[in-house]
């Protein structure tokens, strides 16, 4: 199955906030992070998309905004995240 079909949906009656925990599995592992920040930016709004490189893992999602309106979404929301832990499986 697709990652992304594993993945729960950003949904806008159940809102992710800072301090939120986020898991992603893989084959590898278990990953943890907890949300930082979530901000919402204009799509013009270009200094907010740029990513400084940085020496750690930290998780950042873009997705349109307002939830569930792709083809209208006037705006981002930017998601931060921060690596709590890793449980590497034993393969």
């Amino acid at each position: 199955m697709p990652l992304w079909k594993r993945v729960r949906q950003f949904d806008s009656s159940n809102p992710i906030t800072a301090g939120d925990e986020i898991k992603i599995t893989t084959n590898y592992g278990v990953y943890s992070y907890i949300v930082e920040s979530v901000i919402i930016v204009d799509t013009s709004d270009f200094n907010k998309y740029v990513v400084v490189s940085k020496d750690n893992n930290d998780l950042i999602f873009y997705t349109c905004y307002p939830l569930h309106t792709p083809s209208g979404a006037t705006q981002r929301m930017i998601i931060t995240a921060k690596l709590v832990s890793v449980d590497i499986l034993d393969i």
